[in-house]
């Protein structure tokens, strides 16, 4: 597995395809983007970089929290947006 600390060319590319997936209409593809958030390794990238990956991620979480087609993954987007800078977590 690769240091957190060496990710750093690859993290714009990869919150991008993140931020694309969990925007998308695909029901399945959102879901499983939405998974990354429950997996420590993800999070600790998303620690790390958060000075960039977090102006990818609220505003795309924050808007499908309020306007997502689909019911299901509304509690997982819930779960994510409460986990802005502003709220206390385990990842701030």
């Amino acid at each position: 597995m690769v240091e957190v600390d060496k990710l750093g060319p690859l993290v714009p590319r990869l919150f991008k395809r993140v931020v694309k997936c969990i925007s998308g209409s695909h029901l399945q593809i959102a879901d499983r983007a939405m998974c990354f958030f429950e997996n420590d390794y993800f999070l600790a990238i998303l620690k790390a970089y958060k000075e960039s990956t977090f102006p990818m991620l609220v505003p795309v979480i924050v808007k499908l929290a309020d306007t997502h087609w689909h019911k299901y993954p509304l509690p997982d987007i819930r779960v994510a947006s409460c986990r802005s800078p502003s709220s206390p977590s385990r990842l701030f």
